[in-house]
């Protein structure tokens, strides 16, 4: 048995074939058939392959992204003299950033314990405005929320703003009270299209405080 080429001028643009003869006989053999069957499940093996480190490769990259933007981490030697939440507005118009400095928080205003986990709230009286709330469980879920007076928010008086930045370190994550719950955080939420400006929405600061729940 031997393999000869024959040249292809069917094609757009000509190749050559092999062609495969048995020896002292003028006709093709079904090796050749074989053979180019054998070529095409190589290629779509390592096609399928290639797809599938692409796609690896791309979830990665959006894991790794994930992480950078989310930082938690518990710390049993943190220490920080007090409670000091600051917050911040940042605001778009005409193109130039505006920082607007909000209030100042120098106690948590409401703490509650529901199915084991912890929440702490930050906010100011009013019929409106802002509110940081940290859900401490096994981590620590932080939520920048926008109240209203009103159903301003697709029909509901709340919304809960997507986080761009989450950094949280704290001192553990299991709590009775008459613990003393210590963290250092940042939260910066991504721009919020329902206000003029497109803000965004930061909590920076401290806790240090004895939880006294009932």
């Amino acid at each position: 048995m031997f393999i000869h080429w024959r040249w292809n001028f069917k094609r757009k643009t000509p190749n050559f074939t092999p062609v495969c003869r048995k020896a002292g006989i003028g006709r093709y053999h079904s090796l050749c058939t074989e053979r180019s069957r054998s070529i095409e499940t190589n290629h779509i093996f390592n096609v399928g392959n290639n797809m599938k480190n692409q796609i690896s490769f791309i979830f990665l990259v959006l894991g790794f992204w994930t992480l950078q933007a989310q930082h938690f981490v518990v710390d049993s030697t943190l220490f920080v003299e007090k409670t000091e939440i600051k917050t911040f507005t940042y605001e778009r118009f005409n193109k130039k950033s505006i920082e607007l400095t909000g209030p100042v928080f120098d106690s948590i205003t409401d703490k509650t314990f529901s199915q084991d986990t912890l929440r702490v709230t930050f906010s100011k009286r009013g019929l409106g405005g802002q509110t940081l709330v940290l859900s401490i469980s096994d981590t620590v879920n932080p939520e920048i929320i926008l109240r209203s007076d009103y159903p301003a928010f697709e029909g509901k008086y709340s919304k809960s703003l997507e986080l761009e930045l989450s950094e949280i370190i704290i001192n553990k994550t299991d709590f009775i009270s008459g613990d003393t719950i210590i963290v250092r955080l940042r939260c910066l939420s991504k721009p919020y299209s329902g206000y003029i400006g497109n803000p965004k929405f930061e909590y920076s600061g401290t806790i240090k405080h004895v939880l006294e729940l009932k």
